[in-house]
């Protein structure tokens, strides 16, 4: 089979597939709507590094192996910790998290 001949036959082949979308897509988890896009991960990276632990105990999160911690993001540690990971844990709702989680970070609204 020549080249061209392999490449049509894949293209036909795929290319309906790649743009399939399914029948009902659930809706996102996190929805970002903010100018500084890094300000508002701080919980997506916490939260992704302590479902990485949960299954691989010795794993050390991007967090805490980048010093994001340390690059003013201190603030938010011991509050994830004591709002968000109880709710990781099973512990409470996730409103009731976030509302804690905002009531211990929140700052004054900028101009």
């Amino acid at each position: 089979m020549t080249p061209t001949l392999s490449l049509i036959l894949t293209v036909t082949l795929f290319a309906p597939a790649a743009g399939a979308q399914p029948p009902n897509p659930r809706p996102p988890i996190f929805r970002f709507e903010a100018d500084e896009l890094w300000l508002n991960l701080h919980h997506f990276i916490f939260t992704a590094g302590d479902a990485v632990r949960r299954v691989m105990p010795d794993h050390v999160p991007y967090a805490e192996a980048a010093g994001v911690w340390q690059r003013g993001f201190q603030r938010f540690k011991i509050p994830l910790e004591e709002t968000w990971k109880p709710y990781l844990d099973g512990r409470g709702t996730r409103d009731e998290a976030l509302a804690a989680l905002v009531a211990k970070t929140a700052t004054e609204p900028r101009p």
